[in-house]
């Protein structure tokens, strides 16, 4: 499954939208949706994610 997937399902399982993981994470709407879909590799923006969505990224 690809991360952009598996965050999307994170996200459901969180209750969140797109933008509301942006806002949390200090970015726009567009940048993360950048990031999603691997147009931009920042892999401190993707760590940050990957604490964000912790739980619900485990959870399989």
């Amino acid at each position: 499954m690809s991360f952009e997937k598996e965050v999307k399902i994170a996200l459901i399982k969180k209750d969140w939208s797109q933008a509301r993981l942006a806002k949390e994470m200090g970015i726009s709407p567009a940048y993360l949706g950048e990031l999603l879909k691997g147009s931009r590799e920042t892999p401190s923006r993707i760590d940050q994610i990957k604490e964000i969505l912790k739980e619900e990224l485990e959870e399989k």
